[in-house]
């Protein structure tokens, strides 16, 4: 569990570090890396500064090899080796802005000492990598000492490099049984049945059970405990092996790593690569990332973990997908703020906002029974709330650093369903929690953007009498200043008050885009289009680089299709055959290859997709940069092209968009805001 109050005391102290102190290599070891350090828990006695490398270049002549700091896991000398390396830590002078020679070095002295983390800093860049034993280091950090003081930064940062979470494990790659003799034990075992099955006598009972929020999905060797997520408060799971070898350990998994991890590769075999947290080894055995835990798996035990996490995560995507379309927050960007999770629906500036805030004081449902006591104020947020009546919603005020400008405050919208359910009401079940959402009960996010804007703020400035842009402001004309003053419900008050909504808020949501039930012509895929490539485009940073082909058939020949019926006068040929070309070298095909460089007509283009139509539907996944490829030349022939299509293809072509758009629209909304925030 992260320790608040030492992120806290990590966070002020990144706030105040100045780094045009560091003077010196010695002043980013003794002035940055020590202290930050300190604060993540290393004991002073468990370092070792200049730690001397036994290789074979340090029996040569010359300067011998040292690594800047090291620490270990205890503070005995004779005992400060390989076996208990933690952290390697190498520093450079702050002016060295690139790093890469020293990530070189670090990685050759971590193939020596085998510590888990390598540190590489210059004092005012970091760079965190996790080294495994099956497969290269993995880039976990790459912050600068300003994003250190961000909370959300800081808490990631004491997560994964705290002392005692390194130390366990450190603990867990000592396991005695090493990777080469698990495999050799396995084969063994695969060769007397008898064995085999007196320790499957140890597997477990499969069953699927689950009551509200629990859910327990168990296969012979793999059991998932999860409690789902509660409309957007998060969710979590623990896994459990009955192979002898594994039993007793617990590997948990929180909301994040459920999604990033967990919810990208669903219904594909762990051999396909498809999945972040699964990779196959040299030993053709499976190493699976659950948490913080590293295991390795068998044939068997990996398609089962699979099989039971597609079981999980089937549930667990739906109850998610049923609170964003019942609540309508699709078109609204996920935030999180200290321990609330909500939706940017507009901002408004300061002065706005605290007269928002002085209206629902004055106007608390204890205070009056008119239709506008209904608001329940406390600390910085709006409830609105009747007295009597249901929860309506949560306005929560996000102040700077948001997706707005300074000097505007980011008003989020906050479901009451999860308060209901977890806090207040007990007769409120899990399955009747989105009973009461409507005007009268819960109210969506789109209802209560439409409310802020008509309603409530127009009442707050006609309730103050605010007729002018801004209370800051000049006001050009005092007569008529003056007159809006007396008369606040004239048609020019109005008037003004339109414009000063106009003026005073910004607006996140965008309504460029058509519809999805509305499109009904083909030049209105295009923005939909345009977020699925750039969703294949950046695929290979979810950790996984092939999808099913499966998702992609129905896409291909849809709109390949769609391109025989184009005007080929009217599209960029050299463009489409640019991308196919390319295609033809990554998917190898070697007809393809030889003939690339016949490519020269729009034909030539149509011959080409066609074979790819066929190639898909031969093929198990897809590599997502092909996928990728294929799209641009699509889009392009969509956006410039001059059809002749009935409305069956169109309706057809949009059905076979429609579950890329699915996935696409969830990672967006959920996913990439925690990769890439």
């Amino acid at each position: 569990m992260i320790d608040h109050s030492q992120v806290e005391h990590l966070m002020e102290w990144a706030s105040s570090f100045n780094p045009s102190t560091l003077q010196s290599e010695d002043d980013v070891e003794t002035k940055f890396v020590l202290p930050l350090f300190k604060l993540l828990g290393y004991p002073e006695a468990y370092r070792r500064g200049k730690y001397p490398m036994d290789d074979y270049q340090s029996r040569k002549a010359g300067r011998k090899p040292e690594a800047d700091q090291v620490y270990f896991s205890t503070e005995e000398q004779d005992k400060q080796n390989a076996d208990t390396a933690l952290l390697l830590i190498e520093a450079k002078k702050r002016e060295i802005y690139d790093l890469s020679g020293a990530i070189v070095q670090a990685k050759y002295y971590g193939n020596l000492l085998k510590p888990p983390f390598l540190v590489i800093t210059n004092g005012q860049q970091m760079i965190v990598l996790k080294r495994h034993q099956h497969h290269d280091e993995e880039i976990i950090a790459d912050i600068t000492i300003e994003q250190l003081s961000d909370q959300a930064t800081a808490s990631t940062l004491y997560d994964q490099l705290q002392f005692e979470t390194v130390k366990k494990l450190k603990e867990q790659l000592l396991d005695p049984l090493r990777h080469i003799q698990y495999v050799e034990l396995m084969r063994t075992l695969e060769r007397y049945p008898d064995i085999q099955e007196q320790l499957a006598k140890g597997d477990f009972e499969p069953s699927i059970v689950r009551d509200e929020r629990l859910l327990s999905v168990v296969k012979s060797k793999v059991a998932i405990t999860c409690e789902l997520p509660i409309v957007f408060a998060e969710g979590s799971c623990q896994i459990e092996f009955s192979n002898i070898l594994l039993r007793g350990l617990t590997c948990h998994l929180s909301h994040e790593e459920i999604l990033t991890k967990f919810l990208i590769g669903l219904e594909t075999p762990p051999d396909w690569e498809a999945r972040p947290f699964l990779q196959r080894t040299k030993q053709n055995t499976f190493e699976a990332q659950l948490g913080k835990t590293t295991v390795i798996l068998s044939k068997r035990e990996a398609d089962e973990l699979c099989n039971a996490v597609d079981e999980v995560c089937k549930q667990y995507k739906a109850i998610m997908l049923k609170a964003t379309n019942i609540l309508e927050t699709w078109d609204f960007r996920p935030e999180k703020i200290e321990h609330e999770k909500g939706f940017e629906l507009l901002s408004v500036e300061t002065w706005l906002w605290e007269k928002m805030q002085q209206f629902a004081y004055e106007f608390d449902y204890d205070k009056g029974d008119s239709e506008w006591h209904i608001f329940d104020r406390r600390n910085l947020s709006i409830r609105v709330c009747p007295k009597g009546g249901s929860d309506h919603v949560i306005i929560w005020p996000k102040f700077g650093n948001g997706l707005f400008p300074n000097g505007m405050v980011d008003l989020l919208y906050i479901d009451s369903i999860t308060y209901l359910y977890l806090y207040k009401e007990p007769d409120v079940t899990y399955d009747s929690i989105f009973q009461n959402v409507g005007p009268h009960g819960v109210w969506t996010a789109s209802y209560t953007k439409k409310w802020l804007e008509q309603h409530f703020i127009p009442k707050v400035l006609s309730y103050f009498r605010i007729n002018y842009l801004s209370p800051k402001g000049m006001r050009k004309n005092l007569i008529e200043w003056i007159l809006l003053k007396l008369f606040p419900f004239s048609k020019s008050s109005q008037k003004r008050r339109d414009a000063v909504i106009q003026a005073s808020t910004l607006d996140y949501s965008s309504e460029d885009e058509i519809p999805w039930a509305e499109i009904c012509k083909l030049e209105q895929f295009a923005p939909y289009m345009h977020k699925i490539q750039s969703w294949f485009h950046h695929y290979r940073s979810y950790g996984a680089s092939n999808m099913a082909a499966s998702l992609l058939r129905p896409y291909y020949a849809a709109f390949t299709g769609l391109a025989r019926c184009v005007d080929p006068t009217t599209v960029n040929v050299e463009y489409i055959l640019g991308n196919l070309g390319a295609v033809g070298l990554r998917t190898k095909d070697d007809e393809d290859t030889d003939s690339q460089s016949h490519f020269s007509t729009y034909d030539d283009a149509l011959t080409f997709l066609a074979k790819q139509v066929v190639r898909i539907q031969e093929a198990n996944y897809e590599n997502h940069y092909v996928a990728d490829l294929l799209s641009r030349a699509f889009i392009t022939i969509v956006e410039e092209g001059t059809f002749h299509l009935q409305q069956n293809q169109i309706n057809a072509a949009k059905l076979a968009l429609f579950p890329l758009w699915e996935q696409c629209r969830f990672a967006d909304h959920f996913i990439d805001p925690i990769l890439f925030p």
